[in-house]
């Protein structure tokens, strides 16, 4: 697993970021089906896709660690299965 301080020295901070914002504006574009699909679960998005699922933040965690070790680059979000508004 990379820490913070490798990733500022070998200059991956720019790559992650990026991954970051993709898979941001992914889940917001995709919100809606991820409610029907996911309601009240936590989800794990990888590279524009959920790559897993569960009602419990620490067991996807958990599940993430053992199944790809480094989660640096995965979004995790709760999918509620209420009408949400984005404001920015």
């Amino acid at each position: 697993m990379s820490t913070l301080k490798e990733i500022l020295s070998d200059r991956r901070l720019e790559a992650w970021i990026k991954e970051d914002v993709e898979n941001t504006k992914w889940l917001f574009e995709n919100y809606e089906k991820l409610m029907e699909k996911y309601p009240r679960k936590y989800i794990a998005i990888r590279k524009q896709s959920v790559i897993a699922s569960d009602e419990n933040a620490s067991a996807l965690i958990k599940m993430l660690k053992t199944k790809i070790g480094d989660t640096s680059d995965v979004l995790i979000h709760f999918i509620t299965d209420k009408e949400i508004k984005f404001l920015f």
